[in-house]
């Protein structure tokens, strides 16, 4: 969708749309009185395609409900106004870009549309000064009550796709499964399993240190995400993992392996993370060594 309401809103579409689509425009040249007509039939006819093609890009939950007949109604009523208006045409350009902005609040708060419109005319039309500072403090403190309520929205469309229920009811049964069949695998309050491999000499991490450790993680199905390997060199904050990791962490001594199983609420969550190939709310399973402590 970011694609096409981007290529809506540039209007010099035509210098880097020509060499890809002028080929499948079937317009004549000389079927037009005058040079005029025939320039603007040629731009018309390759923006015409360009955004063709980009609404053939966009995901088809958003071309079944894009409505032709209403895009060309908007469309329309912006190229026929009267461009030498200049008044107009910026309170067109800005009331657009107010609809934009409103749209990305749109899980938060149901803007009164007349009444932003009523309000912005009177302020604008004042003979006295506002006092800017006081309303925008205002604005701010009830932006932070739309924003939480945005967040809120977005985590339970996240948290209720089809993916994430599929992904976490996956992984309560992997654990489920792991636990039943191994008795030395253990869950924590929180949700987390894991199974000692080997003891180590005793000394525990605090959560202030940075460890030396070496890891394999995996999903659920055995496809290997990331891996550090023992001979590395690196140092790591122990607050600076998923909080399962952390936790799992916490509970080793130094020289140990463990197995960590942990659910996606204490892992990548809704979100994922998708350049590792993690979906929302999917279970991790890593194999990890604690080599060193540091203060």
């Amino acid at each position: 969708m970011k694609k096409f309401v981007l290529a809506c809103g540039v209007g010099a579409m035509m210098l880097a749309t020509a060499s890809c689509c002028g080929d499948s425009c079937t317009i004549e040249s000389n079927s037009y009185k005058n040079f005029d007509d025939s320039v603007s039939a040629y731009y018309g006819c390759i923006q015409g395609k360009a955004l063709a093609e980009l609404l053939k890009d966009e995901p088809e939950v958003f071309q079944q409900r894009f409505d032709k007949d209403s895009f060309f109604k908007g469309l329309r009523q912006v190229l026929l106004a009267d461009t030498a208006d200049y008044a107009y045409m910026s309170g067109i350009s800005i009331g657009m870009n107010y609809n934009r902005e409103m749209q990305q609040f749109k899980d938060g708060v149901n803007f009164n549309r007349a009444l932003i419109a009523e309000e912005l005319e009177k302020a604008f039309n004042a003979d006295t000064l506002l006092n800017v500072n006081n309303v925008k403090y205002k604005l701010d403190s009830l932006f932070n009550v739309v924003i939480e309520r945005a967040t809120k929205k977005h985590m339970e469309d996240l948290n209720n796709s089809p993916e994430a229920i599929q992904n976490r009811q996956t992984g309560r049964a992997f654990i489920d499964k792991r636990v039943a069949e191994d008795s030395t695998v253990v869950v924590t309050s929180s949700g987390l399993a894991y199974k000692k491999v080997r003891d180590g000499n005793g000394q525990k991490p605090e959560p202030i240190n940075s460890v030396k450790i070496a890891y394999k993680g995996s999903l659920i199905d055995g496809t290997v995400f990331d891996q550090l390997l023992p001979e590395n060199d690196k140092k790591f904050p122990i607050s600076g993992f998923v909080a399962g990791f952390t936790e799992g962490l916490l509970l080793m001594d130094k020289g140990s392996s463990y197995v960590f199983y942990i659910p996606g609420d204490l892992a990548y969550g809704v979100d994922g993370l998708k350049q590792a190939g993690i979906g929302p709310n999917e279970t991790l399973v890593f194999e990890v060594e604690l080599l060193d402590i540091y203060e």
